[in-house]
């Protein structure tokens, strides 16, 4: 688990009850600072099925599968977090509902109630100018190219089409 003052890792913090909802033990969660809507954003680094995910104070993970611009996870925006699951983005609200589901090859944050998503799109390398970067994996920029790109409400109804 990664805190949000000065990054520090914990094993194993991240757990399971016996419903199999996750959850953060009561010693990691006294460590995290939340967020003026009672979240933290802790790294499950044990499993990457979760990576980034949102809990609350009492430890229950809210939201799971965030990415992470940036080395940290993405911040809600418009009330919406997007969520990648299989390789597909949805979006999450503080509560942890997903209230679009994950259907897009990539999308963007909420903005003033809209969003920005693709169908068909793929995430492709910004030539890096490290000497060394001669992989995917070394890359450290990308933007998303092709596809279809379409303007969505909070609803998850397309509302416009983006020309590309």
């Amino acid at each position: 688990m990664f805190r949000a003052n000065e990054i520090e890792v914990f094993s194993n913090c991240v757990l399971r009850d016996g419903q199999g909802k996750l959850f953060i033990a009561q010693d990691y969660v006294k460590e995290l600072v939340f967020d003026s809507h009672g979240l933290a954003p802790v790294f499950d680094g044990d499993d990457s099925q979760f990576g980034w995910m949102y809990v609350d104070r009492n430890g229950r993970v809210v939201v799971t599968a965030v990415p992470s611009p940036d080395n940290w996870a993405e911040e809600f925006s418009d009330g919406f977090v997007r969520t990648v699951i299989n390789k597909k983005y949805g979006f999450a609200n503080r509560q942890g509902k997903i209230v679009i589901q994950a259907k897009y090859d990539g999308a963007f944050p909420f903005e003033h109630g809209h969003a920005v998503v693709c169908i068909v799109c793929r995430e492709t390398c910004v030539m890096s100018d490290h000497p060394k970067a001669n992989s995917d994996a070394d890359c450290e920029h990308h933007i998303m190219m092709g596809g279809d790109w379409f303007k969505i409400n909070k609803a998850g109804h397309v509302v416009a089409r983006v020309p590309r």
